[in-house]
This record gives structure tokens, sequence and C-alpha cells, in this order.
């Protein structure tokens, strides 16, 4: 963890090297966590898509089941004006 006292003066390599390495880093601002620090290569495997949509909906786990998509017919209300 690392304080914002630390890191006022700005990130040291051992700092970047520590994030880069080893899990997640929460900077905390007065105790409490107010920044988490990942490496690239984790914030790139967190924001990359898998798959299609396609795939995504077909993954789900109500694909197949009997569902009434059916959209209903009915005659709007009365409007008074």
């Amino acid at each position: 963890m690392i304080d914002t006292c630390r890191s006022k003066a700005g990130f040291t390599r051992d700092d970047q090297r520590e994030s880069a390495q080893l899990a997640p880093q929460t900077i905390t601002r007065k105790g409490k966590p107010s920044v988490v620090v990942v490496s690239a290569e984790e914030w790139l495997k967190k924001i990359t898509r898998r798959g299609s949509p396609a795939e995504f909906l077909s993954a789900s786990p109500l694909y197949g089941a009997d569902l009434d998509t059916e959209r209903q017919h009915d005659e709007p209300r009365g409007l008074s004006l």
C-alpha cells in the first residue's frame, strides 16, 4: 500500500516496479483507499473484449430456455383531453 505522503513526491522506480510485478497497489488518502494502481498488462486483460455479443448471449444460463417472447398487443388506454 502506498500512502499519499510518499506519492506526493512522485512514484519512484521501486514503486513502479512493485506495482507492475505484484498485486494491484492501493493508494490511500487520509487513511482511506483512493486509487488502485495496476500494471498495464493487467489493465489490458481487464478491458479486452472476449468474444462477440452473440457469443455472450448464447453463453447465458437462459439460452435455450422456453421463454415467452411473444409481444403483447394490448390496445392503448383512452386519453381524455
